[in-house]
């Protein structure tokens, strides 16, 4: 299905499971595919896949072994150019990186544009273009750095890399070493605080990746949302520059 619908003009297909409440509406849902489809609006092809569950499927081994092999033969089939399981921040699909770091209002494509030349973020399982991986060293250097416990190489393109076996094991310290691992690929930039995500901060490691060695930074500063204010050039993908500080 997932297929026959990427090769259609269909900007978007959902596909999804529910759980009802006592009336017989929609409650919970547990399972959530989507695929994107940018080709209407821009000249360049390309395509997003987004699935959704609980964090409380990780917790079964059985389960998320299950999703990873779901996840590997997508990137098998895919030649990506980027991948990752994270917590879902915003329903467009930012990363945490792109939502911090350099310009705040990041347009889809302009990260699926330069997905090639920098790697939109990194979590538990971060899936590298293979030119990103190339400069890296490849498989077998990314192995060398220790940072994680498994990975291989995809059979169309591009590297898998899983930081921890399992998903409860991945904390401060494994987010670190997959960070300096990835670092020369990364956007330039220390990440900047978002408020909008209130009690749930992004999982990620607030060091510019130009200078990823330095463990005393410089505290990162928030992100000021434009209030009543429209952004010229949106529906182009144009960036948008917030206004200069006064």
């Amino acid at each position: 299905m997932v297929s026959r619908r990427a090769r259609g003009s269909a900007v978007t297909a959902q596909l999804g499971t529910a759980i009802l409440d006592d009336r017989g509406y929609p409650d919970e849902h547990p399972i959530r595919f989507e695929l994107y489809r940018t080709r209407v609006f821009y000249e360049m092809d390309w395509c997003r896949l987004t699935c959704t569950a609980s964090a409380r499927d990780l917790a079964d081994p059985a389960t998320e072994r299950a999703w990873l092999e779901f996840l590997r033969t997508a990137a098998d089939m895919a030649n990506p150019s980027f991948g990752h399981v994270d917590y879902l921040y915003e329903s467009a699909g930012q990363t945490p990186t792109e939502g911090t770091v350099g310009q705040p209002w990041l347009t889809d494509y302009e990260a699926d544009s330069t997905s090639r030349q920098f790697l939109r973020g990194y979590g538990w399982l971060t899936v590298l273009a293979q030119e990103l991986a190339d400069r890296l060293g490849g498989a077998q250097a990314l192995r060398r750095t220790g940072a994680f416990h498994e990975v291989e190489p995809l059979a169309a393109g591009g590297v898998w890399c899983l930081a921890t076996e399992r998903f409860r094991d991945f904390d401060e310290e494994a987010l670190l070493r997959v960070f300096l691992a990835v670092a020369p690929v990364l956007r330039p930039g220390t990440p900047r605080t978002w408020p909008l995500r209130g009690d749930f901060p992004p999982r990620i490691v607030y060091r510019d990746a130009a200078d990823p060695g330095n463990p005393t930074p410089p505290e990162p500063v928030s992100i000021a949302v434009p209030v009543n204010s429209l952004v010229p050039g949106w529906a182009e993908g144009k960036a948008f520059l917030p206004p200069a500080p006064n």
